[in-house]
């Protein structure tokens, strides 16, 4: 990753934000942030990718630059570009470090298995939904609408 190349295409107002260390705005911010996230001792992967010239995104894995192969950190980035092709806001979503093993989930199914759980009236109605969009729409506008 290098981190100048990142901060040259990126517009003057960009707001790069990664869930798990912050928000960072402008491209001297950005170009730190790779900087520190992304060693030169590492190398990010680019998995699947999608979008179009305006927005995008990308699912990637990080790889030791020694170990070609053997994924270690797994995230997915959207972007999103002006007109000119600069990079005006980016959100990055990683997995965590550390993971809960069996071991964790077998303490929390112990210490849970005798709460009662309130009983609720459903607000929607269930369904499958098809394809991407109409996922989207069922999650933000029937299933848990504001």
């Amino acid at each position: 990753v290098d981190p100048t190349a990142i901060a040259a295409i990126c517009a003057d107002d960009v707001v790069y934000e990664d869930l798990a260390s912050g928000k960072f705005e402008g491209p001297a911010a950005v170009a730190a942030y790779f900087t520190t996230k992304y060693p030169a001792s590492c190398r990010v992967v680019a998995d699947r990718t999608g979008g179009d010239a305006s927005a995008g995104g990308f699912t990637w894995h990080r790889e030791a630059a020694d170990e070609p192969g053997v994924a270690g950190l797994r995230g997915t980035t959207y972007c999103r570009f002006d007109n000119s092709g600069a990079l005006v806001y980016a959100r990055e979503g990683s997995e965590p470090i550390l993971k809960p093993g069996e071991a964790t989930e077998a303490l929390l199914k112990a210490v849970t298995a005798n709460v009662e759980v309130p009983t609720r009236e459903e607000t929607y109605t269930p369904r499958s939904p098809k394809g991407a969009t109409d996922v989207a729409k069922y999650l933000w506008e029937e299933a848990y609408p504001q």
